[in-house]
């Protein structure tokens, strides 16, 4: 049953589109003049479309009674004016279908809010979607849903061009890809994909690190490209961290096969890990699970590490730029966790154990 409000909807789709008839006009007056809340609803899309926030309006409409509409819409033209109402149609479809991907593939941003001590920046930065096309949306607040089965309804050429998700320092973010696929992604990381796997592959482009639940496909195996390496799997669980010189690749579940730069060939069992470098080639590894998989849940563990490493990841995680002021402090080896939400206990913390003071100037950590 279509929802009362949907007409009202889709008279503003239409609207937007240039396709309302005359006669849809009149009804639509009409129907503005003498319900209130048809009104109401009305003055809010308008609201909305100012602002601009055309994610959030998409993701209140129903698909699939928008486009029995558009169809309807088209059986009834006449003969001569077809091609006009087809490219309209089409143009629709195509961003609706847009509009519905970025919204229902991407879950919830993890805010960070800071301590009280913490600076914060005064430009926020978000979570964005960069197109193919080169447009940009930023992607706020949408709650995880389930995968449309857009294959079988669309082969636009458009939805297999591969897209930008940018998560910045100080975010952490997870997106549902259209095979099913999950992938967590840390803060400052970027993850090139497109919103539909043609071919007989399914690859994405990774920087910095994710994590990825890959749904199981024979017939179509999942491809992670870094910078030096390719993984390549069927349906699998794993880490991909490209963030320092060394990339590291964990694997949780399944099985997976890593092609290097300079050739050489490695593969992985669960609990074994694969690092990367380019004077040593791939080498294989046990781990500890919880460590490498902490950040997933806000936490960063570290045992005898530089406070130079430690460093990369507070300036990711709090979006702050961390000065070390005494000479020799990098290589000051410290052991412990680090939290999202808690850079001050960590801060007191390291006084209290090494004598490490610590600064704020604006939006700069001095170490010292």
């Amino acid at each position: 049953m279509v929802p009362k409000d949907q007409d009202i909807r889709q008279y503003y789709m239409e609207r937007l589109a240039g396709m309302l008839s005359d006669a849809d006009e009149q009804l639509l007056q009409s129907r503005l003049r003498n319900d209130p809340a048809a009104k109401l609803l009305w003055e809010s899309l308008e609201e909305q479309n100012r602002h601009l926030e055309t994610e959030a309006f998409l993701e209140r409409l129903d698909p699939e009674a928008e486009l029995k509409g558009v169809k309807i819409k088209m059986n009834n033209v006449p003969a001569k004016r077809l091609p006009y109402w087809r490219n309209i149609a089409a143009a629709m479809f195509v961003l609706l279908i847009f509009g519905l991907l970025a919204s229902r593939y991407f879950s919830d941003s993890e805010h960070l809010p800071p301590t009280a001590s913490v600076p914060v920046s005064k430009k926020e930065k978000e979570v964005a979607l960069v197109l193919g096309d080169g447009r940009s949306m930023p992607i706020v607040g949408k709650k995880e849903s389930s995968t449309t089965e857009l294959e079988k309804e669309t082969s636009h050429p458009a939805l297999t061009e591969l897209n930008t998700l940018l998560v910045p320092a100080g975010k952490d973010h997870r997106i549902v890809l259209s095979d099913g696929t999950k992938v967590w992604l840390n803060s400052d990381s970027e993850l090139r994909f497109p919103f539909l796997f043609g071919g007989d592959t399914r690859e994405v482009y990774l920087q910095g690190e994710g994590y990825f639940e890959v749904v199981k496909d024979r017939d179509k195996p999942f491809i992670v490209h870094t910078e030096n390496t390719a993984i390549r799997v069927l349906g699998t669980k794993f880490n991909v961290n490209t963030y320092g010189l060394i990339e590291q690749t964990s694997l949780v579940e399944g099985r997976v096969a890593l092609t290097a730069t300079d050739g050489s060939l490695l593969k992985l069992e669960p609990g074994y890990q694969s690092s990367y470098d380019p004077a040593s080639g791939l080498v294989k590894r046990t781990f500890q699970g919880d460590n490498v998989l902490s950040w997933m849940k806000g936490v960063y563990y570290f045992h005898n590490m530089p406070l130079a490493e430690i460093k990369d990841v507070m300036e990711r995680w709090f979006d702050v730029k961390v000065i070390l002021d005494r000479p020799g402090l990098g290589t000051y080896a410290v052991s412990g966790l680090l939290e999202k939400e808690r850079l001050n206990e960590f801060l007191d913390d390291l006084k209290t154990t090494s004598q490490i003071s610590h600064s704020f100037s604006g939006n700069v950590l001095h170490l010292k």
